[in-house]
């Protein structure tokens, strides 16, 4: 039946190139199989027909960003940094076509943030990625300061610089508590999200972690912790627990 719907899909585009949606269902039909590099495929195959069309290079970075992942966890460093260099060149090109829209910014942020954790890595510093990856994300948040994702963006990359300060010996504080803001805005635009719920729990654990060393009582932080965590496995038991 799979291969039936590719037919199908192939069929209507030689009928009609320029039917972006069907695009769209190829690259979906590829995904789903975990085909990334197909998918990737055909996202740019509609993009060449439709430049203008800015899902096609959405779903392209996301597709990349899936392939980028997946190189990285199987240890190919190199491949999964071609990856994610051929998905931010997406959502740049997509910032030029509008620089209004939220979304390419946001993917631009996680690309970066990606960018500056394959850094720590290798031993390098990551200072500079995390920095354009900020900067993308206040880009969108200037944008609409109500996007739910945007704000769980920016806190992911607080908190991922937070984690790498931590293990440097430095102060990590000033990072923890701008992820817990941007956590909590997230989460009241919108309570059900269980990963930025997760996520602030995760923040809150840390932050503890750094009292305790400190010599400081961690005994909020930890009560925050655990109560977010219950939080997020009421919300959705299966992410929530996925997460940790």
């Amino acid at each position: 039946k799979l291969e039936d719907a590719r037919a199908c899909l192939a069929k209507a585009i030689e009928r009609d190139r320029y039917m972006t949606e069907v695009y769209t269902a190829l690259a979906g039909l590829e995904a789903n199989e975990g085909r990334w590099e197909a998918a990737a495929a055909w996202y740019e195959k509609g993009h060449e027909v439709d430049r203008g069309y800015i899902p096609h290079l959405t779903g392209l970075a996301d597709s990349l960003r899936a392939a980028m992942q997946a190189a990285e966890a199987m240890g190919r460093e190199e491949e999964g940094g071609a990856y994610r260099r051929r998905a931010l060149a997406a959502m740049e090109e997509a910032t030029r076509l509008d620089g209004t829209l939220v979304e390419p910014w946001w993917r631009a942020a996680q690309l970066h943030q990606c960018e500056a954790e394959a850094l720590r890595r290798r031993g390098e510093d990551p200072e500079a990625a995390y920095g354009r990856a900020l900067s993308a994300v206040d880009r969108t948040l200037s944008i609409d300061g109500g996007a739910a994702e945007a704000n769980n963006v920016q806190a992911n990359i607080y908190a991922s610089q937070g984690d790498w300060l931590r293990r440097q010996g430095k102060d990590p504080s000033e990072a923890y508590v701008r992820a817990l803001v941007g956590y909590e805005k997230a989460v009241s635009i919108n309570p059900r999200s269980a990963s930025a719920v997760n996520n602030q729990a995760t923040v809150y654990m840390l932050q503890g972690d750094w009292l305790r060393g400190q010599g400081k009582d961690p005994s909020e932080a930890s009560a925050r912790a655990l109560a977010g965590y219950d939080k997020a496995l009421s919300i959705n038991p299966r992410k929530a627990a996925a997460a940790n």
